[in-house]
């Protein structure tokens, strides 16, 4: 479910005041990522995503992180 208009108008960094990290990846980081792509625009040199997450998610949560954090250190790397 897409989050709220005011959860999406935070100005703090990855949303962390209204958002859970897995839905900023998939609202924001995503489609901006996707947007950079499809524009061929360049992308970031550094988006330090997968600390965050690492951190986010060292307690156990829902879904499988393996993936996911390999996947975000690709896009750090």
């Amino acid at each position: 479910m897409a989050p709220s208009p005011e959860a999406m108008a935070s100005t703090m960094p990855f949303m962390y005041d209204t958002l859970k990290l897995q839905q900023w990846l998939q609202w924001v980081f995503l489609p901006r990522l996707r947007a950079v792509i499809e524009a061929g625009g360049q992308l970031p040199c550094q988006s330090h995503v997968h600390p965050l997450a690492e951190h986010e998610w060292s307690q156990p949560v829902e879904f499988d992180k393996r993936q996911l954090l390999a996947l975000l250190q690709g896009i750090d790397d």
